[in-house]
């Protein structure tokens, strides 16, 4: 497993899957056992593989089959008939279907939201709503500068992206950090666990 970890660029999410399959694991009842990767647009192609590629590649590693969808064509239930919806942010402020939006405050479904567009339903008419049943705020988008570090169950990672989400507990009896940003002196959460909702504040991929 150790071997494993040193070979995966990834080591950060991989880690918040396991939490995720194997803290909530239970029987199957009214959806599938799989996951849906929500995105912005399908793949790209080029030399790199994409987020959502990377994703899928790590779910592989735990026999977690998938399928990926761009947002847009999401329809109303679609996070209930599936075991985890991961939904990854690459596209700044991005409109996201009102459906879904709507079934992210109401599913009892686990759903993983990676980087941008949380201010979509953290903000706006849906600011209150999502406060209430999660218990932190978005706050705004800072740019790294030297918070150059993840620190998570005593363990630190280096991550390079140039924006980070800066987001707030209100409540620690709903909402809880996972995992940390920091550049030594301060700390900001990256991973916020609220029930079976988790918000990671950039793309570790």
């Amino acid at each position: 497993m150790r071997a494993w970890w040193s070979k995966t660029k990834c080591g950060l999410l991989a880690i918040v899957v396991l939490a995720i399959f194997f803290s909530f694991a239970g029987p199957a009842f009214g959806y599938e056992e799989k996951a849906l990767i929500l995105v912005d647009e399908p793949g790209i192609s080029g030399s790199g593989p994409s987020s959502q590629q990377t994703l899928a590649n790590l779910l592989g590693h735990f026999d977690l089959p998938y399928e990926i969808k761009a947002v847009d064509a999401y329809t109303r239930g679609d996070l209930n008939n599936f075991r985890v919806t991961f939904y990854i942010g690459s596209y700044w402020d991005k409109a996201l279907p009102t459906d879904f939006l709507d079934d992210v405050l109401v599913t009892e479904r686990q759903v993983v939201w990676i980087n941008f567009n949380l201010w979509r339903l953290a903000w706006g008419d849906y600011q209150q709503a999502f406060e209430q049943k999660f218990g932190f705020e978005y706050v705004q988008a800072l740019p790294t500068g030297n918070f150059n570090k993840i620190t998570f169950a005593g363990r630190t990672f280096t991550r390079a992206q140039e924006i980070f989400s800066q987001v707030r507990i209100l409540d620690s009896s709903l909402a809880g950090a996972v995992a940390f940003i920091t550049n030594v002196t301060k700390r900001h959460p990256y991973i916020i666990q609220s029930g079976n909702f988790y918000f990671v504040a950039d793309d570790p991929m």
